[in-house]
């Protein structure tokens, strides 16, 4: 079999996201309809290589997004905590914990919604980065789910963790010794959420 091909089932089956799955579904979709409309003989390596294409220009987005999410809650959280940051300080610290997608340099100064108090990390978006977290701590994360994670928010464990609201890390930390099973756990998270 095509070496793409074999990239191209590896990413669908270890490494898509929701988004991404949905691209190769369309591309498929549309494959399947223009079937009686492929010559007899068809190349399966270009087939593999357009779909293969499709996904990367998809995950470039996907990426692109998070970092860019992950950025404006960032940077809302130390406008809440710190109101008076100077911003050369604020924007040392950003390009310390979330750099700049590649290709980008910028700054969100004065949008609406920024100033101190407005935002923070929603409850649905922490119960995935504890999820992640404890996954990792835990040793169940997948190799390639590590490799995602390190590449989309460099030194992301660090940072997850800073995040965490301390009723979250007392939780996450007396699970991880032991001390609490993952049923109290979840729902101590879930209460401290108000999920």
């Amino acid at each position: 079999m095509d070496e793409n091909l074999y990239a191209v089932v590896d990413y669908i089956l270890n490494k898509a996201h929701e988004g991404g799955l949905e691209v190769i579904q369309e591309a498929l979709k549309r494959r399947l309809q223009d079937r009686n409309r492929l010559p007899m003989e068809y190349d399966p390596k270009s087939m593999a290589m357009e779909i293969a294409s499709q996904i990367d220009d998809q995950v470039k987005k996907s990426v692109g997004s998070i970092k860019h999410s992950v950025r404006d809650y960032v940077t809302s959280l130390i406008r809440k905590h710190v109101p008076d940051i100077p911003e050369e300080h604020l924007t040392q610290l950003l390009k310390e914990w979330v750099p700049d997608p590649p290709g980008e340099s910028r700054m969100r100064q004065g949008e609406p919604g920024d100033g101190p108090g407005n935002h923070a990390v929603p409850g649905e978006m922490l119960l995935t980065m504890i999820s992640q977290f404890i996954s990792y701590s835990t040793e169940s994360m997948t190799a390639s789910e590590q490799v995602r994670l390190e590449e989309e928010i460099p030194g992301w464990k660090e940072k997850y963790w800073a995040l965490f609201p301390e009723g979250i890390r007392r939780l996450v930390r007396s699970y991880l010794e032991g001390q609490i099973g993952p049923d109290t756990c979840w729902q101590g998270v879930r209460k401290e959420l108000a999920l």
